[in-house]
């Protein structure tokens, strides 16, 4: 047995929710065995051309191809993102003028004891197993590269201000390349949540099995509460949540009452992260400026998209911490005002 619930809000910040979200279940027997349910999280990029076209486009081509597709489940699955890929990119070609258009894209189909994830960009993937949370996929994102290669410290604020620019994305270029990831050791009582960025940025892991070990099987529900929590913290993004369980729910805490508080986080533990911090001090503001120059100047984009999206993001930035940090004022609203100009050009 299969359950899955999802839920996509527009969040607190954003006009239009540029997210969407699919949960598919064939009705045909066959089709269930050798398929079973897919569910998609695709985000379109904001700082693009029709980003919530993007992500519908994205949303359309995995429902068509992966049900259509022959050979294996994980065969199909990466068969269908590349199938949006390339739908996405001919629109844009076609019918967006040549503006640039994209989405990230995390599908997973579930399959009695056996999923597939298929993954561009940084929208996730978690496992959840008797109390334990990983996360399946890897964002595909500038920081997260830097980190890799040991350039970049993941404590530092540059990391935190820079996580969003992606490097791999549906509908950038005409071809691209999907992570796949299969998972045979699947049991029942396991969840996997899918989320976007305006989810995972601003929720850590420990809530996370916090709200899962509160819920149960209670899906709806523990889609509801995480973005309320994401709402509540900001909701900076579109905040997008797909929770798939197979089987009845396993806790390591069943005596748990349903409606337990959330455990707040241990004395001493990190913050969860969020996109914007409250009072950032103004020589960190400072040097999240120079390190969005440094990074445009020295890193080489595929594509305009990473430049115009850090400019949007500093953007709201500035106007995050003027809202919040009197004395420094004028100084964020010169800042603002030079990065608007530099964003134009």
């Amino acid at each position: 047995m299969i359950r899955v619930h999802g839920l996509s809000d527009v969040g607190q910040v954003r006009d239009e929710n540029q997210d969407s979200i699919l949960i598919e279940e064939p009705g045909d027997e066959w089709m269930r065995r050798h398929r079973g349910t897919l569910v998609v999280v695709a985000d379109g990029m904001g700082g693009l051309e029709d980003g919530k076209v993007a992500s519908e486009i994205a949303i359309d081509a995995l429902r068509e191809t992966y049900f259509a597709a022959e050979g294996e489940a994980c065969a199909a699955l990466e068969e269908a993102v590349l199938r949006a890929n390339s739908r996405i990119h001919r629109h844009a070609r076609e019918f967006a003028g040549g503006q640039a258009m994209g989405s990230t894209c995390t599908a997973l189909a579930m399959l009695e004891h056996y999923v597939c994830i298929a993954q561009v960009g940084d929208s996730r993937a978690y496992h959840y197993h008797r109390g334990q949370i990983r996360q399946v996929t890897r964002d595909h994102s500038l920081v997260r590269e830097l980190v890799d290669r040991g350039e970049l410290d993941p404590r530092s604020a540059q990391y935190a201000f820079h996580r969003n620019v992606l490097t791999r994305g549906l509908g950038l270029r005409e071809d691209v390349e999907v992570d796949v990831f299969e998972l045979s050791e699947v049991s029942d009582g396991d969840l996997f949540l899918l989320s976007s960025d305006g989810l995972h940025e601003l929720i850590a892991e420990d809530e996370l099995v916090a709200g899962i070990e509160r819920f149960g099987d209670r899906l709806d529900a523990l889609c509801d509460h995480l973005v309320e929590l994401a709402n509540s913290r900001g909701g900076a993004d579109n905040i997008s949540v797909v929770v798939a369980l197979l089987g009845e729910f396993a806790s390591r805490a069943a005596s748990l009452p349903a409606h337990a508080p959330v455990a707040a986080p241990a004395a001493g533990s990190p913050a969860p992260r969020q996109r914007f911090g409250c009072l950032v001090p103004l020589a960190i503001l400072t040097s999240f400026c120079i390190g969005v120059i440094a990074t445009l100047v020295l890193v080489s984009f595929s594509t305009t998209v990473a430049r115009q999206e850090t400019f949007e993001k500093l953007q709201d930035l500035l106007r995050s911490v003027r809202r919040g940090e009197t004395a420094a004022t004028e100084a964020v609203r010169a800042l603002e005002t030079l990065v608007e100009k530099e964003g134009e050009r």
